[in-house]
């Protein structure tokens, strides 16, 4: 799926670096990824290591969710937060506009 997005963002000069996800969840189906993890919101440790693999200007940084726990993991990483409107790419533009 990732790859799918990457190649259809290429054909407008739009990059992503890094895909990170998380595997386990409290409910999964299969028993080695049934457990809690802070890689799960509002836990950050997706963020902080994505901090760790690439230089990030924080300031510049900034994170766009639906949910408090999405809210929640921006700010224990200290990135700013942004709650997602209707039209995603007219807040994205809007924002680095701004920014």
């Amino acid at each position: 799926m990732h790859k799918q997005i990457n190649e259809k963002l290429r054909r407008f000069n739009i990059f992503i670096n890094d895909v990170q996800y998380s595997p386990y969840h409290p409910n999964a189906k299969i028993k080695k990824y049934r457990k809690k993890s802070l890689m799960r919101k509002p836990g950050n440790k997706m963020i902080e290591k994505i901090k760790l693999n690439w230089d990030i200007n924080l300031n510049k940084s900034f994170m766009v969710g639906d949910k408090i726990t999405d809210f929640q993991a921006a700010k224990k990483s200290k990135i700013k937060f942004f709650y997602a409107e209707n039209s995603f790419y007219k807040q994205i533009k809007n924002i680095i506009n701004n920014y």
